[in-house]
């Protein structure tokens, strides 16, 4: 048994199908199969169930999961480690972002990552939290920050969480909440909304957290963009919640009221997919988005 029939093996079980898994691993279709039963054979039981449409794990395949994804695991981080001692880091290495974070916290920590690894690119692309863990699954992404408020992650998707945002009510300085400190979501239950567009984590945790208060908020604009979602509210267009930081460096029109009576927060975690090899570039990354994100 050789580590690439882990990682064939692992590729299969969170696909739950052959054909995908094979156009992931950059293989034939039949030569995947091929392995598997090889693998199979050696170890002397059925690692799945297949018929014609699905893929299933199999009783004996899913205690083997748990043997093979800490063993591909260890020995992604010993190949990583491996090429920072081989010399200086090159590659290429796709990060999924929220856009509030490529505009507020990202740009001082990938100045800090190049200063330290000049000679890798990094390619940022911004999403929404509902898409991003099926890019890292597909291998579009290497990383992801994104809103893991309330979200369940899907099967070979390792997520870290690194910090909590205050979420805040965004009203214009005429709204006649602005005189107020704090604000009970229900009673902005008559008040038109400025959201982020449908797929972002932030709007999932918004709509629900109004639900909760017995209303479903009226959304009269959306927009992916922060700054533009500000600068409505600023106009008395509609009420917003943001994050915190992203209502602080909105225009001095506005003003930002804490949710009453507990507060509303969201989480935001750092995403990756088990069971495929991180660079060392991108290792490197993700180390230095835990340092910086947590402090």
């Amino acid at each position: 048994m050789e580590l690439r029939h882990l990682r064939y093996f692992l590729a299969v079980a969170q696909q739950r199908h052959f054909t995908r898994a094979a156009e992931r691993l950059g293989i034939a279709q039949p030569a995947l199969s091929q392995q598997i039963r090889q693998l199979e054979r050696e170890l002397g039981v059925r690692l799945f169930d297949r018929d014609n449409r699905r893929v299933s794990v199999t009783a004996a395949g899913q205690a083997f999961l748990g043997h093979a994804q800490p063993i591909v695991d260890a020995a992604d981080t010993a190949l990583a480690e491996m090429e920072g001692f081989a010399g200086s880091l090159r590659g290429r290495v796709v990060v999924g972002t929220l856009q509030s974070l490529s505009e507020l916290k990202l740009p001082g920590i990938l100045a800090r990552y190049h200063e330290r690894h000049p000679q890798v690119e990094i390619a940022l692309q911004e999403e929404t939290s509902d898409r991003m863990p099926s890019l890292l699954v597909d291998g579009a992404l290497d990383i992801a920050l994104l809103d893991t408020t309330r979200r369940a992650m899907p099967a070979g998707i390792a997520v870290e969480n690194v910090y909590q945002d205050d979420l805040v009510v965004v009203v214009s300085l005429a709204h006649e909440l602005a005189g107020r400190k704090r604000v009970p979501l229900a009673a902005l239950a008559d008040s038109p909304f400025i959201m982020n567009k449908p797929g972002s984590g932030l709007r999932r945790t918004v709509e629900q957290a109004c639900r909760e208060a017995g209303f479903t908020p009226r959304v009269a604009f959306e927009s992916g963009d922060g700054s533009a979602v500000c600068a409505l509210a600023a106009e008395g267009l509609g009420v917003a919640i943001l994050p915190r930081s992203v209502a602080e460096t909105a225009p001095a029109r506005v003003r930002a009221l804490t949710v009453a009576p507990r507060g509303l927060r969201r989480t935001v975690g750092i995403a990756w997919r088990q069971g495929r090899h991180l660079s060392g570039a991108a290792s490197a990354l993700l180390a230095l988005l835990r340092e910086s994100l947590r402090s």
